[in-house]
């Protein structure tokens, strides 16, 4: 019989990859700045947003995710 190994990480843990093993401390801290950024833009009227190409969910969607995703 065949051992059969779960090569998935659980699902309540983050895997290697999604922590940004790889990733610079210094980019952690651009992307901290760019989100916190981007709570700034939520203030906005929507024409301005629009204007720039930017939608409000797509904000928020981005500003949300922890520092240390891409």
């Amino acid at each position: 019989m065949a051992h059969v190994f779960n090569t998935h990480a659980p699902a309540n843990r983050p895997s290697w990859s999604a922590l940004g093993a790889l990733d610079s401390p210094l980019a952690w801290l651009r992307r901290w700045r760019q989100r916190r950024e981007l709570w700034g833009v939520l203030g906005m009227p929507d024409y301005l947003l629009k204007d720039i190409g930017l939608q409000r969910h797509d904000i928020v969607q981005e500003a949300v995710k922890p520092f240390w995703r891409r």
